[in-house]
């Protein structure tokens, strides 16, 4: 047996968002053959191996369990990890190398992720849609959650409570994390509306993303469908829908969305429809946050100067710079 490797950090991001964009079969690490006298392949052999197996960046991050056990290597990146290493939650390749699954992964990040990066890969991977930037379309679509939110949050108090670097960090992410997310936009929605309004989100919690909400059976046989999955659903009956240009432009999108408005109105819901444009303007998304926050029956103090920046700040970081319609409007 040689020494066993674990793939951890960024790379470990990297080969789980691969294996569901791609979900190959898993290439086999060994030579093929039998070879005779041969030496074990060192570890820049196999971590070569894995890079081209899998197709991942080199260098290869590996974890290294103690200080003692770091190294110069080429092709190798070794970074020390004093959390625990369970096996459960190390998924073998084969060859003596592993990979750590999200949960570890995830806690590892925060050595180089601040705590919105942590919530967009935890939104990611607990939800149904995968990003893939090495490729031209760098956007997967319904494919299954690689894990919950649960087993995220167990091993991160697991890591506090031996007082691993970060554990805190990733915490305080989950927080803003709810689970089955379908695209980017809809994580930068929900890390906005589940943050503190004193960190400029609009702490507009306790809704369910894309669950299934079954239809009376007059609707059914109007829609042609048994079920359907308002994008954000609150206890109280408030349903908000995410309309993108990329997925909702088509006539026969526009025909489906129709019908999906009549179904909410006829079940007594409260539909909003945000639009592709509302999140590029800080002026629309307060005027939409607070026609959501009446939905909600909610009544707030107005927000101060520095929960005004926070917001502009952290409206800029999920959703990018301000068009330009929208930068000009403020000038006027």
């Amino acid at each position: 047996m040689g020494e066993r490797l674990i793939i951890g950090f960024d790379s470990a991001l990297e080969f789980w968002r691969r294996a569901r964009a791609a979900a190959p079969s898993a290439p086999d690490l060994e030579p093929a053959g039998h070879v005779f006298g041969a030496q074990r392949l060192s570890v820049p052999e196999r971590a070569a191996r894995v890079c081209e197996g899998y197709g991942l960046e080199a260098p290869l991050t590996l974890v290294a369990a103690g200080r003692d056990r770091r190294y110069a290597c080429r092709g190798v990146s070794f970074l020390t990890w004093s959390g625990p290493l369970p096996d459960a939650l190390l998924f073998g390749l084969g060859d003596d190398v592993f990979v750590c699954r999200m949960p570890l992964a995830l806690s590892q990040l925060s050595r180089s992720y601040d705590e919105i990066g942590l919530a967009e890969v935890a939104y990611e991977m607990a939800g149904t849609y995968g990003l893939a930037p090495w490729a031209h379309n760098d956007l997967v679509k319904d494919v299954r959650p690689l894990t919950d939110v649960s087993e995220l949050v167990s091993y991160a108090q697991a890591a506090r409570a031996l007082g691993t670097y970060g554990s805190s960090k990733v915490l305080a992410a989950l927080a803003l994390v709810v689970p089955n997310s379908n695209s980017p936009r809809e994580t930068g929605l929900g890390i906005y509306m589940m943050q503190s309004r004193a960190r400029g989100g609009a702490r507009l919690g306790g809704f369910r993303m894309n669950e299934p909400l079954e239809l009376p059976s007059q609707l059914q046989e109007f829609l042609g469908q048994r079920v359907i999955k308002p994008d954000f659903l609150w206890p109280n009956g408030t349903v908000m829908e995410y309309d993108s240009d990329d997925w909702h432009l088509s006539p026969r999108k526009k025909a489906a969305d129709e019908r999906k408005r009549r179904a909410y109105r006829a079940e007594g819901l409260d539909h909003l429809t945000m639009t592709s444009d509302i999140p590029q303007s800080q002026q629309k998304l307060d005027a939409f946050m607070a026609d959501l926050e009446k939905s909600l029956g909610l009544r707030r103090r107005p927000a101060s100067d520095v929960m005004e920046r926070r917001r502009r700040e952290l409206r800029g970081r999920l959703f990018g710079p301000e068009s330009n319609d929208a930068a000009l409007a403020l000038l006027r």
